[in-house]
């Protein structure tokens, strides 16, 4: 999926965009999948992380994560993107080789962390 071709609901207020910023995600098993130079938006109701595609000016979504106070509350496995759900109390501010980043913590079957490296996340 694109990354222009996004819909936002009525109520959902984009809060920043990060760009550049590397994210890992750590599966069942040992692999850590890295994507270096990530383009993240936040929203009140997710988190949408896309990468830029190989000779192309296009970012594509790679994750949805959606936080559990949001209306939508399905998990999808698309073939161009990932649709999960994370809980606020599963979102931490850890310390990181000298740098806070952000660790989501996941109940899915495949995905169970999503390290973003940059604090994004407002805890209230």
């Amino acid at each position: 999926m694109n990354l222009d071709s996004i819909a936002y609901s009525e109520s959902e207020k984009i809060i920043a965009d990060f760009s550049k910023i590397k994210v890992e995600i750590k599966g069942i098993g040992p692999v850590i999948s890295v994507l270096p130079k990530s383009n993240i938006i936040l929203t009140n109701e997710r988190i949408i992380i896309s990468q830029k595609a190989l000779f192309r000016a296009q970012y594509f979504v790679k994750y949805i994560i959606w936080f559990d106070n949001s209306n939508h509350k399905k998990t999808h496995r698309g073939l161009d993107h990932t649709e999960l759900v994370v809980s606020k109390k599963n979102t931490n501010r850890i310390s990181y080789k000298g740098q806070i980043i952000n660790e989501l913590n996941l109940t899915d079957e495949f995905v169970k962390t999503i390290r973003i490296f940059k604090d994004i996340i407002p805890y209230s």
